[in-house]
């Protein structure tokens, strides 16, 4: 895949944009509908329909959100200097203030997918087994178990049998086998291969059954990496695993010859990766990635949930998931800095 060259992309004007562009806050009737409603119109709601209407209420979270942020943010512009992750959940909590009023009160648990709230015993089951005494015979424990597909594929299929419960009430989804193989296939991506394995963790050229508890693995055999996902699982669960993975991302966002293209991406992807609330953190990590490419004379682009959603399936599981999603949002704002430009022309016909 060829990516675009970010340092193409020129900004629709030289210096800070003051206020966020219409077209970024939506349409104006919603808008308009949504700005008028107040929280005591919003109670007299409820205590009347007893439940939120969901798109006015996200609609007036995301306009409270926004001139929340182009207040705090356009006048002076934004950056990552002194942001922490205490002011992103902050800000996150702009964008859920509907969905707390009507939701009961949610455990994090709720952050995990259907195949999350699975994979999590189960990795946890294989490291922990007596029926991996034979690896632990070997197994060093200063490196990371690794195992091959078609053995944790052989492990799934046991441990799934044994379990006549395959239906997650919070989703009210069942699982099937083949989601189940799915997940295993996107870990396998971001699996190495056992020559690079060895070169990586081993000092000895026959050292595999150390490792993964097999002999005789060709070199090109990919291996998972089994406590590597089993705490990117936890880590959704922990405020406190996730701001150690938002501190190591601000360092990348602070850094100067990181493109502004590139910060916005990686503060959006960041809030769909490690979400703080179902609703609010989707929107402010796209208000963030707006009010940064706004403080560097970027217009936002307008991109629509369902692009969005496309590209995140394609995105989040990928191990080069930023870059991949960094594109994306290069593109699309490439595509937006004309829009003032094809306005304008209209105008005058």
């Amino acid at each position: 895949m060829e990516y675009l060259n970010l340092s193409t992309i020129k900004p629709a004007q030289n210096g800070p944009f003051q206020h966020i562009p219409d077209t970024f806050h939506g349409p104006k009737k919603e808008r308009a509908f949504a700005v008028n409603l107040t929280k005591p119109a919003l109670d007299q709601l409820a205590r009347n329909t007893g439940e939120l209407p969901t798109t006015v209420g996200k609609t007036y979270d995301w306009s409270y959100g926004l001139t929340t942020l182009e207040s705090r943010y356009l006048p002076e512009g934004f950056s990552f200097e002194d942001f922490s992750y205490d002011k992103l959940v902050e800000i996150e909590g702009l964008f859920a203030r509907s969905w707390r009023w009507w939701q009961p009160p949610q455990g994090k648990v709720d952050l995990l997918s259907s195949e999350d709230r699975f994979f999590l015993p189960f990795l946890e089951h294989v490291i922990n087994h007596p029926d991996l005494e034979h690896i632990e015979a070997y197994r060093n424990h200063d490196t990371p178990l690794l195992l091959p597909k078609d053995e944790l594929q052989r492990r799934l299929n046991i441990y799934f049998s044994q379990r006549t419960l395959t239906f997650d009430p919070h989703t009210g989804t069942f699982l099937a086998p083949a989601d189940l193989s799915r997940v295993l296939d996107q870990y396998e991506k971001q699996g190495l291969t056992a020559k690079n394995a060895r070169a990586e963790f081993c000092d000895e050229p026959n050292c595999g059954p150390q490792f993964w508890g097999q002999e005789d693995i060709e070199d090109n055999v990919m291996l998972i990496d089994l406590e590597y996902h089993r705490d990117q699982i936890k880590a959704k669960l922990s405020n406190d695993d996730t701001k150690r993975l938002f501190e190591r991302e601000l360092v990348v966002l602070k850094d100067p010859s990181t493109h502004p293209i590139e910060q916005a991406a990686r503060i959006w992807f960041f809030s769909h990766q490690h979400p703080t609330s179902p609703v609010g953190s989707a929107q402010a990590g796209k208000a963030l990635a707006g009010i940064v490419l706004l403080t560097h004379g970027y217009i936002p682009p307008t991109i629509s949930d369902r692009e969005l959603s496309e590209e995140l399936e394609q995105a989040l599981p990928a191990d080069n998931g930023v870059r991949i999603f960094t594109d994306f949002v290069a593109r699309a704002t490439l595509e937006a800095q004309h829009l003032p430009q094809k306005q304008k022309f209209c105008y005058i016909l």
